[in-house]
């Protein structure tokens, strides 16, 4: 695309320069060799689309507006002499077709590619055609009794007669219908403030020609079509000139623009918060409203700088969405007031912003995926505690229930037994009695009772209370709730260090509690001489699920074990 650009531009600036002469040396055949100002403009106007090329992002519509100053000057060589007859015929005709070729290259500037601004360009194309083959082929202009050029024969006319006329003018009404047509969709298209961008000039440009060349074939009396075409040509000129003076205070903002985004390029050097690009956008742009969402492909879904996930950028009514793509993937869209151009916006970020955007969306995502991992681990963690809560229930209110029933059932019989069966009868009742305080055990293993009636406090004084050959001590402790997860995380691990604690010969044990708002942190002391043992792989599995922490440290005689667990339900 460069190299093609490239060879547009020089081969416009060699174009323009060679027929400047040419021109200069018809007088009274064309409207620059009539008056050297008009000249003047048309160079000027066609070395200005070659800048406006220039300035453009490399695309199709940069070599589209290149094109069309080449042609610029071209058909005014229809009047021009020294030129043969046949170029002559060919450069009448293609000054339509500029006009075509002009509309096409500022519908694509705007970026657009709706279905709906195709049907427009398919006519304006279908209507030049149709109005430069009969302008070559079936118009003999040279034998016009009002030509105002130099009037010699058509040599490529194949057929004579006036209807040639009329089927030009079908053309010409074809190409200002398309034109009108794709003007409208592009002034009314949604998310862009469009009579102030810089291609509003370049549509003025396309109307005056336009209208230059319905006048021409309006058969209106010579003097008047030669003052109006006049007109509407040096209108054409100014505006092309006027369209170069808006790209170019276009050009200076985006550079503007870039250079204090560029200030912000360390960011992909250190660490940052995650809203830290975000903030320097709203900076550099001055928007203090500015909303930064990013594309987490895997998630098809928009997720904010710390991964969760956020609504799609809808914009309000005074707001506009911006997306920001990389190799032709959407990587994160901006939503900014209607005082923000997106479109200079999108053109300052630099390769280096664009990747410090595309980082940022990569480590939303991450974290995206992160707290969903987090949040299904919470999940899997309070299912199985609702499922330990349940099997708690179901023995303690039916398997229970039937053994207490057992025993005292075995305990009357036992009073009635006769000597010879008393043995085997208290036997049984022993038995019962066992099962019983088995049954109690287990059920408590798998849900301590007290933590659902007593909260977390409760279940620590119990620990303390029913341990008859260990000391334990309860020092400042919440009395708050947490949720279910929680509590029976941290009073499975005091209750597993206490049980450590006694094997390693402990003399006491203190446990503490802190509740900070947001976390729960709990502590417990030991005294024993031997280190303790590595808690057992499925507790730390549920901090770490939870998202709390685990430390144990300490020396002979001073042991210490600290876990800290979030208490956001």
């Amino acid at each position: 695309m460069r190299s093609i650009r490239l060879a547009a531009h020089v081969s416009a600036v060699g174009v323009t320069l060679a027929l400047i002469p040419v021109v200069h040396r018809s007088p009274q055949a064309t409207y620059g060799g009539t008056d050297p100002q008009v000249l003047t403009l048309e160079v000027a106007a066609a070395l200005a689309l070659v800048l406006i090329a220039g300035l453009s992002p490399p695309s199709a519509s940069a070599v589209l507006v290149a094109l069309v100053g080449l042609l610029w000057l071209v058909p005014e060589t229809a009047g021009a002499s020294g030129v043969p007859l046949s170029l002559r015929a060919l450069a009448d005709a293609l000054g339509p077709m500029v006009v075509a070729l002009l509309v096409i290259a500022v519908v694509l500037r705007a970026g657009t590619r709706a279905p709906h601004q195709r049907a427009p360009l398919v006519m304006a194309l279908a209507g030049v055609i149709v109005a430069a083959v009969a302008r070559v082929l079936l118009v003999d202009p040279f034998l016009d009794p009002e030509c105002w050029r130099t009037c010699q024969h058509n040599p490529l006319l194949i057929a004579e007669g006036r209807w040639g006329g009329y089927v030009e003018l079908v053309g010409l009404v074809g190409l200002a219908a398309g034109c009108v047509w794709s003007a409208a969709a592009h002034f009314t298209g949604p998310a862009r403030d469009r009579w102030w961008e810089p291609d509003v000039a370049g549509w003025v440009a396309v109307a005056s020609l336009l209208a230059a060349y319905l006048v021409r074939s309006s058969g209106i009396s010579l003097p008047v079509e030669y003052a109006i075409a006049t007109a509407l040509v040096v209108v054409a000129q100014a505006a092309v000139l006027g369209w170069l003076a808006t790209n170019l205070w276009e050009s200076w903002r985006r550079w503007r623009l870039g250079a204090r985004l560029t200030q912000f390029v360390d960011l992909l050097r250190t660490g940052w918060d995650p809203e830290s690009l975000a903030n320097s956008l709203r900076h550099a742009v001055s928007e203090p409203g500015l909303q930064l969402a990013y594309w987490a492909p895997a998630r098809q879904a928009y997720v904010d700088a710390t991964g969760r996930v956020a609504k799609t950028p809808a914009p309000g009514p005074n707001e506009r969405a911006t997306r920001v793509t990389r190799n032709g993937q959407t990587i994160a869209t901006i939503v900014h007031s209607g005082r923000v151009n997106g479109r200079r916006l999108e053109q300052a970020l630099s390769p280096a912003l664009l990747l410090a955007v595309e980082n940022a969306q990569l480590h939303a995502a991450a974290m995206a995926e992160l707290s969903e991992l987090t949040n299904s681990r919470i999940r899997v963690v309070n299912r199985t505690e609702l499922e330990r809560q349940r099997l708690e229930r179901n023995l303690h209110d039916g398997a229970q229930q039937r053994v207490v029933s057992l025993a005292l059932l075995v305990r009357g019989l036992a009073g009635r037994a006769v000597s010879v069966d008393q043995e085997t009868a208290v036997r049984a009742e022993v038995l019962t009695r066992t099962l019983v305080e088995e049954l109690r055990r287990v059920a408590r293993g798998i849900y301590p009772a007290v933590l659902a009636d007593a909260g977390l406090i409760g279940g620590v004084l119990d620990l303390a209370e029913s341990s008859e050959d260990l000391p334990v001590a309860v020092g400042d402790f919440p009395d708050s709730r947490y949720p279910g997860a929680v509590e029976t995380t941290a009073y499975l691990l005091v209750s597993a260090w206490i049980l450590d604690a006694r094997t390693r010969g402990a003399r006491g044990v203190t446990i503490a509690g802190e509740d900070a708002g947001a976390t729960l942190r709990v502590m417990v002391m030991d005294d024993a001489g031997s280190p303790p043992s590595a808690p057992a792989p499925e507790l730390m599995d549920q901090v770490g699920a939870l998202g709390g922490t685990l430390l144990t440290n300490g020396r002979p005689g001073h042991h210490r074990m600290e876990v800290v667990l979030p208490c956001v339900s």
